[in-house]
């Protein structure tokens, strides 16, 4: 388990290039707050700077990319400051709702008996802006039509997961979205490594399937619903669906 650990550690470095701030010098310092700065002076609330990468200060390289949390919603998201100090892009709308998304399958799944963790975007649709960034998901499906709601999530096997489960709960889902289209990879890790898997997602504001292959893997689908039909690469889901 350990040696999954470390190497999985070693993915993340690579993928993303993470300084953790426990250690960085000053001048990483203060670009932390200045990214937390802009992003609370735009929406009004607290932000703290998880980690950097990226990092400007070459030729090729004039930004520094930061994994941000909001501390109000727990939500994680990315942001790019260049050295002028201006955000050039963050996506912490379309985190926080894909999150409220997610949380809405998460607790389904719950209460199937199944524990599961998410990391969902909300693409498309009416773009929604800081005037508008305490908006609830409801209300922003109503009002925005977003195209939507993408990502990954990983469940436990516990004995709970069978197809007829999982497939009851991407439909009641997407009922409740207002048929938004769902589109979502699935990966099923064993109860040993569930916890670790979770990790990866409570410490990263995007997850690739990549990151989680030295995992305990039992299986893995994709699900996809929406007006013009159903998908799934697991025929068992897909006979339910």
């Amino acid at each position: 388990m350990l040696g999954k650990i470390l190497k999985k550690a070693g993915v993340l470095m690579m993928a993303f290039s993470i300084l953790s701030l426990l250690g960085c010098n000053k001048v990483n310092e203060a670009a932390a707050k200045k990214v937390e700065a802009k992003l609370e002076e735009k929406y009004g609330e607290k932000f703290e700077v998880q980690a950097l990468g990226n990092r400007f200060g070459t030729k090729e390289n004039d930004t520094v990319t930061t994994v941000v949390k909001a501390e109000k919603s727990d939500v994680l998201f990315e942001a790019v400051m260049n050295k002028d100090g201006k955000l050039e892009r963050e996506n912490f709308l379309v985190r926080k709702l894909g999150t409220e998304a997610g949380y809405v399958l998460e607790e389904k799944l719950r209460q199937e008996g199944i524990e599961s963790k998410s990391n969902l975007f909300a693409l498309g649709g009416k773009k929604i802006d800081e005037e508008t960034s305490e908006i609830q998901l409801n209300e922003y499906i109503e009002t925005h039509s977003p195209l939507k709601f993408a990502g990954i999530m990983v469940l436990e096997d516990n004995g709970n997961a069978t197809p007829e489960k999982i497939a009851k709960v991407f439909k009641d889902a997407y009922e409740e979205f207002g048929e938004t289209t769902l589109q979502t990879d699935v990966l099923i890790v064993s109860s040993e490594d569930y916890d670790d898997a979770v990790k990866v997602f409570n410490e990263n504001a995007d997850v690739s399937q990549d990151w989680l292959e030295d995992f305990d893997i039992k299986s893995k689908f994709y699900i996809y619903l929406d007006k013009e039909g159903n998908e799934s690469d697991n025929e068992e889901i897909l006979k339910n669906l």
